[in-house]
């Protein structure tokens, strides 16, 4: 992936204003060079503001992968002017959902461990915030990422309360209100335990040795969801999806063995804890294994290594199926809605 030469003049040229020097001077232009160097390595070693601008990126993986958007822009590079005696701050990103509708996005990250946590910021950002959105006419979201969860919420500014000189909502607040359907966000459930057989083939040698270790050519691979058996290759990617990217924990390999000859390997998947006679068990909203998906193409043992992966936004999670009563595998699809919202036939809800 190459960096363009527009991007890289950019780049230097703001350097080069903020210097006052000529952008054009051959000696000014090695200083320039060196400076956008010196000023990586610095940010690099801003643990907080890497974390930080890596979720920004994130944000714009998780809306464009949800499927409810045909355009998600950075809203804040390059120059902007505003005819306006107001001091103006310019959100993240700009959305423009399939159904027509736009909005500005500002992306907060808190990490916290504790359920009680708050996120909160100054009122005089906020307010700068809203006269941007106000000139633009269009709504302002909040999207707040728990980190500490991989959750996103998406909330309005009217959402938040007035403490002082700040803003603030609580985790559980913003779950209340949380808007996320309206990029597309939903919930999985199933039957567990989901189970993986890698059955050995009947042609081809298949022991256990003296020290346990299992040898065996695969000849055939099948996966359950609770009772039933989940054939179609469709619906296999979709349930190694949730496998790989939910929350439950699996186990295995377990050695499958008949008459003493190992006839298959093993694996297994289900939830730490049990909904009584509910017949089904959920997975994390689709954002939330986005999210997870996106440490795993980012981060190594928990360093970042990049701000954002090499694929497309569309090669990242899952759309929720259309017609989940044609499917084998048993699944229920869930859309949480804020409360108090309007819901609209689609099943979203208002901005405003």
């Amino acid at each position: 992936m190459s960096v363009g030469s527009g991007a890289l003049l950019d780049i230097a040229d703001t350097l080069a204003r903020a210097a006052q020097r000529d952008l054009t001077d051959p000696v000014a232009f090695e200083n320039i060079i060196a400076d956008i160097g010196t000023n990586a390595q610095n940010a690099l070693r801003n643990e907080i503001a890497l974390h930080g601008r890596r979720v920004e990126s994130m944000f714009a993986y998780v809306a464009a992968a949800l499927g409810k958007c045909t355009l998600v822009r950075q809203e804040d590079i390059g120059d902007i002017y505003i005819e306006s005696h107001e001091d103006c701050l310019v959100p993240d990103y700009r959305l423009i959902l399939k159904d027509g509708a736009g909005l500005l996005v500002e992306v907060k990250n808190r990490h916290s461990r504790s359920p009680s946590s708050t996120f909160s910021m100054r009122t005089r950002d906020l307010l700068r915030l809203e006269r941007y959105a106000q000139i633009n006419g269009l709504p302002l979201l909040l999207a707040i990422y728990w980190s500490r969860w991989r959750l996103w919420t998406l909330v309005r500014p009217e959402d938040l309360t007035v403490k002082g000189l700040r803003r603030r909502i609580t985790f559980s607040e913003a779950l209340v209100a949380n808007r996320m359907v309206n990029l597309g966000d939903f919930y999985l459930g199933t039957t567990p335990p989901l189970r993986l057989v890698l059955e050995a083939d009947s042609m081809k040698p298949a022991f256990m040795s003296s020290e346990g270790q299992a040898s065996l050519t695969i000849g055939n691979v099948r996966m359950w969801a609770g009772q039933t058996e989940v054939t179609s290759n469709a619906e296999r990617s979709l349930l190694m999806y949730l496998w790989f990217y939910g929350d439950w924990s699996d186990a295995g390999p377990f050695a499958l063995q008949q008459n003493e000859q190992l006839t298959a390997i093993e694996f297994y998947c289900e939830p730490d804890e049990f909904t009584d006679r509910q017949g089904f068990e959920l997975f994390p909203p689709m954002s939330s294994m986005i999210a997870r998906q996106f440490d795993q193409l980012t981060t190594e043992s928990g360093t970042i290594r990049t701000l954002a992966p090499v694929v497309q936004p569309n090669g990242l999670g899952q759309r929720a199926p259309g017609r989940v009563g044609e499917m084998t595998l048993p699944l229920w699809v869930f859309h949480a809605q804020p409360s108090g919202g309007d819901v609209k036939g689609d099943g979203t809800v208002d901005f405003g």
